[in-house]
């Protein structure tokens, strides 16, 4: 156990000490997914299908460790004005080891205001405060050309605001904070950066929401030597910007949803012993639209997904990764808190470098099946 997330823990303790002092209220929740899958091609191909892990890969080999995870959250009211939240989740993945998710504590400022501060996950994606909670959304996980990257926690503190404009309902929310990357979820080296930003989403009479969200990541570090140790190989600071926005419109029992992310690198900087090179996929663009339509307990969708990643660097050639993916599934709601789901990807990656066919695991065309039970309690 790391000694951040000893301090955590001591923290959240405190926190239910007083709550035993003072009678106060406690609401305990969960949530799950027991999930199975596989490549229906008879190679080694693999397929990224959890946008939770760093390595959420599917091969041709049935597994239910991928696609698993389990997660129990207590939230404190301490007081009228204050209250805490914790979440623990285990990973199939990850051998069910336990740990912190979200660990924070929040105080109302006003009826509109709020300051948070602890650990939560970046609001990059529409769906990044119910990733690991399969039972509120129509797939298994969301469209993994577009939720690239991991579901990342960060120490900080935040502000929310949430009030009506009109006809519109707004939430916005403005972050500052650190990430100390002890799972390695980027690469196997360590990373260390500051971010700051936020997100916005108003909503039009329940069945019109748009959101955008930017964000702004400082000095970001890879702790170690990039061509593995004796290389001599280090990459210097760099600093990475995102954006992203999505629409989503549900009138009747439809649920139409774009997204769209774009990140750029920004590495200015050399690495040491090569010169004028900058490091590979610089320039990232991926969107999706799905829809779904709830007859009932049955709830039919279709997805399709596109991601772009370019290189505008010199001296490595020129590459440029080009997936897309169309997602066909159906999902039904056995019970009032349970879901079985069932999906058939087909996925396809046009990458090339030096405008040669070059995709990015040797296998441009893969099939995977896909299903899996959600519940919440």
């Amino acid at each position: 156990m790391t000694t951040k997330l000893k301090i955590v823990l001591l923290m959240m303790i405190s926190v239910f000490c007083m709550v035993n002092t003072h009678a106060a209220e406690v609401r305990w929740s969960g949530f799950g997914t027991l999930g199975a899958g596989q490549t229906l091609n008879s190679d080694d191909a693999r397929y990224d299908a959890n946008p939770i892990l760093r390595d959420g890969d599917l091969d041709e080999n049935l597994t239910f460790n991928v696609l698993s995870v389990v997660g129990l959250q207590a939230d404190v009211r301490i007081s009228d004005s204050l209250s805490a939240t914790v979440q623990f989740k285990a990973l199939g993945a990850e051998n069910w080891d336990t740990n912190v998710a979200w660990a924070y504590v929040t105080y109302d400022l006003t009826a509109n205001w709020k300051v948070q501060a602890g650990r939560k996950l970046l609001p990059v994606y529409s769906y990044t405060d119910s990733i690991d909670v399969g039972y509120t959304y129509h797939w298994i996980r969301p469209p993994g050309d577009v939720y690239r990257v991991a579901a990342i926690g960060y120490d900080g503190v935040n502000v929310t605001y949430q009030g009506f404009f009109g006809d519109w309902e707004v939430a916005a929310n403005g972050l500052f904070g650190r990430v100390e990357d002890d799972e390695d979820l980027y690469t196997d080296l360590s990373t260390s950066y500051r971010v700051w930003g936020g997100n916005i989403e108003a909503t039009y009479d329940d069945w019109v929401k748009l959101r955008v969200a930017a964000m702004q990541y400082e000095e970001f570090i890879f702790d170690g030597e990039l061509g593995g140790e004796g290389s001599g190989i280090r990459l210097g600071a760099f600093d990475p910007i995102y954006y992203g926005t999505s629409l989503s419109l549900t009138p009747g029992n439809w649920l139409l949803i774009a997204e769209y992310t774009w990140y750029k690198l920004n590495i200015d900087n050399l690495i040491p012993g090569v010169p004028g090179t900058k490091v590979l996929n610089d320039l990232d663009e991926a969107w999706y639209v799905s829809a779904a339509y709830t007859n009932g307990k049955w709830t039919p969708h279709l997805t399709y997904s596109h991601s772009e990643f370019t290189d505008d660097g010199y001296n490595v050639g020129f590459a440029a990764r080009d997936d897309s993916t169309i997602i066909a599934g159906i999902r039904y709601d056995f019970l009032p808190s349970a879901s079985l789901k069932l999906e058939y990807h087909l996925t396809d990656d046009d990458s090339k470098f030096n405008g040669v066919d070059a995709p990015t695991d040797g296998h441009d065309h893969v099939d995977v099946i896909e299903v899996a039970i959600d519940f919440i309690f």
